[in-house]
Parts: C-alpha cells; sequence; structure tokens
C-alpha cells in the first residue's frame, strides 16, 4: 500500500504535535515494509516556511517585551519585575533551540 503524506505529516513528526504519534506509527509501518511512505518534496517548504514566520515572530515578540519590562522596572513599584522576568524571557530561547533540533527526522528504511 502506498501512503502520501503533506505538509502537517511532517509538522506532526518534527515539533512532536498531537498526532505525531500517529504519524511516527506510519513511519515504523513504512520502515518494516508493511506500506510505502511518500512525502514530496513539497511537503516540506510549507513547514519550514511556518517554522520561519514563527521563529520571527517570536523573536519581535520577545523583543517587544524586553523593551516594556525595561521601561516598567524603571518604576519602583516594578523593579523586581526586571528579575523575575528574566526567568520569562529565558523560555523563548530554549523553545528556538528545541525546535532548529525537532526539524531532523529520522529515517531508518
Amino acid at each position: 500500500m502506498i501512503v502520501l503524506a503533506e505538509s502537517n505529516f511532517v509538522i506532526e513528526l518534527a515539533l512532536e504535535q498531537e498526532e505525531a504519534a500517529h504519524a511516527q506509527r506510519m513511519v515504523e509501518l513504512a520502515e518494516a515494509h508493511q506500506i510505502a511512505l511518500v512525502i514530496p518534496a513539497c511537503a516540506f517548504t510549507e513547514p519550514y516556511q511556518t517554522s520561519a514566520r514563527r521563529r520571527k515572530e517570536r523573536s519581535a515578540l520577545v523583543s517587544l517585551l524586553q523593551k516594556d519590562l525595561r521601561q516598567l522596572a524603571r518604576s519602583k513599584s516594578f523593579t523586581e519585575l526586571l528579575r523575575t522576568s528574566n526567568e520569562v524571557e529565558q523560555i523563548w530561547p530554549r523553545a528556538r533551540e528545541r525546535k532548529q533540533e525537532d526539524w531532523t527526522i529520522p529515517f531508518r528504511g
């Protein structure tokens, strides 16, 4: 049986989204030669573009938040805010690193 996968399949696997387990099962079936899994090249372009767009949006959001937090921290009542916000700010760089690692999909067939 030939199974044609599309961009959602790639996104699910790469970003470990809700249906990743089902997509992984399809990969396993292909590795066991129980199905022929076909992923056209165009199925990789949309996820890549989506990832790049989200990365750019997150970067703009982080910059905006940092700028706003610095302004707020100038007020005595918000000086503690800048210190505690550092933990929150570290979420995005970690997420970016994680997402870049995720775009490697191991196929062993």
